[in-house]
């Protein structure tokens, strides 16, 4: 019996499916009599929901992490638990608090902020003989951030040290 050449497999068929390495219909499990940009659509469609279910799973920082180093000049309070994703939630972007600066612009690529990257963990640039440690860095970015948003009537974070460095 012979096969056509979408059923053999063999490259250059109409019915071939782009982006997919290639494969013929049948190999990707899709009918056989639906048309190609159907089958485009319908492989696109599933590659985009993929994403926004599991996307920021693959590149994303946790939910919660702590604040704590030991780059810190004193170590006078408990560490700080930072919610990074109630930050994401509220509509930050993520250079709001990332940054790298060059001549006084932000030049930091945003696709470089991946968890556990060496040289973008904030310590890297503040330590303790830079001239902003890390601890004051932290404090300014934060307290900053939440006393403007304050100023603006806009919901915001704590301002006492006590609500940031919780006794446990």
């Amino acid at each position: 019996m012979k096969l056509s050449a979408h059923r053999a497999g063999l490259p250059g068929n109409e019915d071939m499916i782009i982006g997919s390495a290639f494969l013929p219909a049948y190999r990707a499990g899709l009918p056989a009599d639906l048309p190609v940009k159907k089958k485009r659509l319908l492989i696109s469609l599933t590659v985009a929901v993929f994403f926004l279910s599991f996307g920021q799973v693959l590149w994303a920082q946790p939910d919660t992490m702590m604040l704590d180093s030991f780059s810190f000049s004193k170590r006078e309070r408990t560490p700080v638990s930072f919610p990074h994703n109630r930050h994401m939630e509220g509509g930050l972007s993520c250079k709001e608090c990332h940054h790298l600066y060059d001549r006084g612009k932000n030049v930091l690529d945003e696709a470089e902020l991946e968890a556990g990257k060496p040289g973008i963990r904030c310590q890297e640039c503040h330590g303790p003989k830079a001239r902003l440690d890390l601890q004051t860095a932290f404090h300014r970015q934060c307290l900053d951030c939440h006393r403007m948003n304050k100023k603006e009537g806009k919901k915001t974070g704590p301002f006492f040290c006590g609500e940031c460095h919780v006794k446990k």
